[in-house]
């Protein structure tokens, strides 16, 4: 069960970073359901894949991670566009545990967006 995993990770990202987790109350799992940990009302999950890659020029790169500050002009225009469809959870790929993601987190966190990272090994 890799989504359970993810609310997992969340959860200690919201130990490790509690300004970020201000505004935005933990998700729970009961049963096979989400609830909002402090209301108790359930969790509708609308949520899209992001992973703005593009599929030609220098930013072509398999596992670049797009999240950063240094993306910025790229996520920056897209969060808009998910509060436009009514999203309240994102699923992002190709995330470098070793880069600040604060201002990208901060931004999803004032929109109302939850984020679920995916783990993955670069194996070579």
């Amino acid at each position: 069960m890799l989504f359970p995993k993810a609310i997992l990770i969340l959860s200690g990202l919201q130990v490790l970073i509690p300004a970020l987790t201000a505004a935005i109350n933990p998700a729970i799992i009961k049963g096979n359901r989400f609830f909002d940990s402090v209301t108790g009302d359930y969790f509708a999950i609308r949520g899209v894949n992001y992973y703005p890659r593009p599929n030609t020029g220098p930013l072509d790169i398999n596992n670049l991670d797009l999240f950063s500050n240094d993306f910025k002009h790229i996520w920056q225009r897209d969060v808009p566009q998910f509060m436009a469809l009514g999203a309240n959870v994102i699923r992002l790929y190709a995330v470098d545990p070793d880069v600040d993601h604060t201002d990208f987190m901060c931004t999803l966190q004032s929109a109302g967006i939850y984020v679920v990272v995916d783990l993955g090994a670069n194996c070579e």
